[in-house]
């Protein structure tokens, strides 16, 4: 039996899945403003760079708190932008079923820990001072920010950081370099000792021909543990213990004497329903289906199938009109009316007798459905 022409139906299942949220904490680390600082990108984002640490997106920012919205078995990037950084601070996490998370980069990252199932940034908070302290030429003068801060302080993560002056923009005159002069200075894990970082930046303003930048100063050191102090008098007697829970139930008495007789029980339900009667005649034979119909279904039915995607070859053709043929036959259970096929030893031989004719007067140039 040919096979059938059959329609395909597409069912899309849509898995719920629910979110989880990771916490990341920026510990007063500063970011840049390009590109809100920074960005996550993962699924469950709506479009890429979306989720940013300025709280847009499917991100919130609340103060120092950044709360990232995740989905389970899942990778998100974190981006992190900040202004004239020489070190790529980007880092990754994995979250699992459970929405838990592992933070990952290349084997691991320093500026970054998990503490109490959240994500903390790590810095190290460095001071400057740039002498003379002209106020207009200080622009931008550390991490893109800190505008015309000649002195100050800042959280900034551990790497190779730039310091950027530009001063003719702010009729600071400038060096060599013309309008901008970067300078690099690197933050340790413990942040920069003091005095260990000077930098000098060439400019002309005021009769000074140059600025000085001192960055510091390393955070003081833990000092020594102090001896073990006294062991201190006993302690007054505690409050009374909770009670204790309840003892076990005791054992069974002994057995009642006999009840008096029940009542009477109620009437029994109705017996079982007798034997079916015989069964009735035989209805009369349906209808014979005439086979030149069912011909003529089948081949308005294959052209108009076959009408976008036409049949290279009467082959094809036919093997669309005797699967239709076949499917029409099945459903008449068989019944087709003997004198209906004339010529023909069956309907199935009458449909094909015509199937050359049909093809060439729809397929060959011919007027078509």
């Amino acid at each position: 039996m040919k096979h059938l022409i059959m329609a395909l139906c597409a069912f899309t299942l849509i898995g719920l899945t629910a979110q989880a949220n990771v916490i990341l904490h920026m510990n007063g680390v500063e970011v840049g403003s390009q590109w809100g600082g920074g960005y996550v990108n993962g699924p469950g984002m709506a479009t890429w760079n979306s989720c940013q640490f300025n709280g847009s997106g499917e991100c919130v920012r609340d103060g120092d708190t950044f709360d990232i919205q995740t989905l389970p078995n899942a990778v998100y990037w974190v981006d992190l932008i900040p202004m004239n950084d020489l070190d790529n601070k980007d880092f990754g996490f994995h979250t699992d079923a459970a929405g838990n998370f592992s933070i990952f980069k290349d084997g691991g990252v320093a500026h970054v820990e998990e503490i109490d199932g959240e994500i903390h940034l790590i810095g190290s908070l460095i001071t400057w001072d740039i002498q003379p302290a002209h106020a207009p030429c200080c622009s931008k003068i550390i991490g893109g920010a800190h505008k015309n801060a000649c002195n100050g302080q800042a959280i900034f993560l551990p790497g190779d950081h730039t310091g950027h002056f530009w001063g003719w923009r702010d009729s600071c005159g400038g060096g060599a370099t013309g309008l901008t002069t970067d300078f690099p200075f690197t933050v340790e894990a413990n942040g920069i000792s003091p005095d260990t970082e000077v930098i000098t930046v060439p400019m002309s303003y005021g009769g000074d021909t140059e600025m000085t930048v001192t960055f510091g100063p390393l955070p003081p050191l833990q000092g020594e543990q102090g001896e073990t102090g006294e062991t201190g008098e006993a302690g007054a007697q505690g409050p009374q213990g909770k009670q204790g829970p309840a003892g076990g139930d005791g054992a069974a008495g002994p057995a009642g004497a006999a009840g008096a007789d029940g009542a009477d029980g109620a009437a029994g339900a109705d017996g079982a329903a007798g034997a079916a009667g015989a069964a009735g005649a035989d209805g009369a034979a349906a209808p014979c289906v005439d086979c030149g119909a069912i011909a003529q279904a089948a081949f308005d039915l294959a052209c108009k199938l076959l009408a976008l995607n036409p049949p290279s070859s009467v082959s094809e053709f036919r093997d669309c009109v005797d699967a239709i043929a076949t499917v029409s036959s099945v459903g008449s259970g068989g019944n087709i009316c003997p004198d209906s096929y004339p010529g023909a030893e069956s309907c199935s031989a009458y449909i094909d007798s015509q199937v050359q004719g049909i093809f060439d007067s729809k397929f060959s140039g011919s007027d078509g459905y």
